[in-house]
């Protein structure tokens, strides 16, 4: 089988879900509102779309790309939790690292059973549901105690500068990984990259939560 790399569909959905999570953490209140879902469809509906229609860009463009989709997440974390900016960048790094090793775990599982033979769309939602709703619920029963609102309101600009540096480099030796096989911890068989950028994504997290503690 041909490893594809992830569909951009499955990562617009990781990012949005990523930064429910945080907004559910410290703003669950707020998501009761029938605007806070209006607003939360519509931030899905553009996610999806932004990165659907840039799913085939040059390596050039790409990178643009996805600051883009994670400027879009820092808009949603500020707008929908009434966040302060630092504060939403904090969680915007969080919730990116978060959105990566979802999704690059939901298609690592996907394409193994791909390789088994089973091409069924069910099974494959069925997979995204599994992947992303434990992946988040995880998440979640990791964050609630330690990740407060006066924990936001007391970042600084160096914490902040940390956090988004870690997310950028983890980000980068995932990615890169597969889009060349020259890149550090890049491999000429995919099925190995699949493994790779999943462990360091996972490592991402692991990273961030032990510098939040």
């Amino acid at each position: 089988m041909l490893y594809q790399d992830i569909p951009r569909i499955y990562t617009a959905i990781a990012e949005w879900g990523s930064c429910l999570v945080y907004l559910y953490i410290l703003k669950k209140e707020n998501m009761k509102s029938v605007h806070f879902l209006i607003g939360s469809l519509f931030m899905l509906a553009m996610q999806s779309i932004f990165l659907t229609l840039t799913g085939s860009v040059t390596e050039i463009l790409w990178i643009p790309c996805m600051m883009i989709a994670a400027g879009m997440m820092y808009g949603f974390l500020m707008v929908g939790g009434n966040m302060k900016p630092l504060g939403a960048a904090y969680c915007c790094a969080r919730a990116f690292v978060l959105a990566e090793f979802a999704a690059s775990l939901q298609w690592q599982m996907v394409s193994i059973v791909q390789t088994w033979g089973n091409q069924s769309l069910w099974v494959e939602i069925l997979i995204t549901m599994v992947i992303f709703g434990g992946c988040f619920t995880i998440d979640i029963y990791l964050e609630k105690d330690l990740l407060k609102q006066n924990y936001l309101e007391q970042m600084t600009v160096k914490e902040v500068a940390a956090a988004a540096i870690m997310a950028v480099a983890i980000f980068a030796f995932s990615n890169l990984s597969f889009l060349n096989e020259n890149a550090p911890f890049a491999s000429r068989e995919r099925a190995d990259i699949f493994s790779i950028r999943t462990l360091i994504d996972f490592g991402g997290i692991a990273i961030l939560h032990a510098y939040q503690m």
